[in-house]
């Protein structure tokens, strides 16, 4: 895909940041969900699309319900659609923030994981994913990453680290 091929199924280009390697575009797509606020598409200079992001801004309480229930009704939508997808939901056994009113700010302090991952095929995997702004403020992305996305990330680390 490329940019000429993201203006055809965007109704507004909102915002493009490049780099050496990569192209990041905030689109208004055609089809958007009502979930989702803002969508991202990801352009390798090499590979041509590797990336689709979605992302939903999520006010909650200390214990998450929001998130969490936001989080539960997109799993449970994409699991109609590809299967059940696999899903993690835990706390670092090591983490202080293990009270039931601690949930988003275990999520502020990295010690919380909340995602599903569905591997649809060899060049497809989608993830939906839990993170935390704050202890009142959360966000639920949806990422399609497409097979080329671990190559990309790849050769920009090897050309970045051959600069030492």
């Amino acid at each position: 895909m490329s940019f000429e091929d993201i203006k055809l199924h965007s109704t507004k280009i909102i915002d493009t940041y490049d780099d050496t390697y990569m192209s990041f575009i905030q689109v208004t797509p055609i089809k958007m969900h009502s979930e989702f606020e803002d969508y991202y598409i990801i352009l390798d200079n090499e590979y041509g699309l590797v990336k689709i992001v979605a992302i939903s801004n999520v006010e909650t309480n200390r214990y998450g319900t929001s998130l969490i229930n936001k989080f539960n009704n997109l799993y449970d939508a994409l699991s109609k659609k590809y299967g059940q997808g696999e899903k993690f939901d835990f706390l670092i056994p090591s983490s202080i923030w293990d009270e039931d009113g601690d949930y988003m700010m275990s999520l502020v302090q990295g010690d919380r994981i909340l995602m599903a991952a569905w591997e649809v095929d060899a060049e497809l995997i989608i993830v939906l994913q839990v993170t935390a702004e704050s202890t009142s403020s959360g966000i639920v992305s949806l990422a399609y990453e497409y097979a080329n996305f671990e190559k990309s990330i790849e050769n920009k680390q090897k050309t970045e680290d051959s600069y030492f």
